[in-house]
């Protein structure tokens, strides 16, 4: 029979431990800096995608997220185009400023 020493144990508490709120949405500033990486001249979005670590969807919905930039930024990126090229049929993405 072993004796516990109740004097070292942490004190119990009746009520539930609270739970931190859990964080949402994406970590870090992945799709800034893809945005403000865009090239000049027309380049496949695949691969422009992988390389920033974005998905297709981030690229094309551009709109969402150029908003949170600052107005200066803004101007100095310029329009974003995601289309699809009418002669490889592949998609690309560029920006005209």
């Amino acid at each position: 029979m072993t004796i516990i020493d109740e004097s070292n144990l942490p004190p119990e508490s009746a009520t539930r431990k609270q739970s931190e709120p859990k964080k949402r949405g994406r970590k870090g500033n992945k799709i800034h800096t893809a945005l403000m990486n865009i090239p000049l001249v027309p380049e496949p979005a695949i691969q422009f995608v992988e390389q920033y670590g974005i998905s297709i969807n981030a690229l094309r919905q551009h709109k969402r997220f150029f908003e949170q930039l600052d107005k200066t930024i803004q101007e100095e990126i310029g329009q974003i185009i995601v289309k699809q090229s009418k002669e490889t049929k592949e998609l690309m993405v560029w920006r005209e400023v």
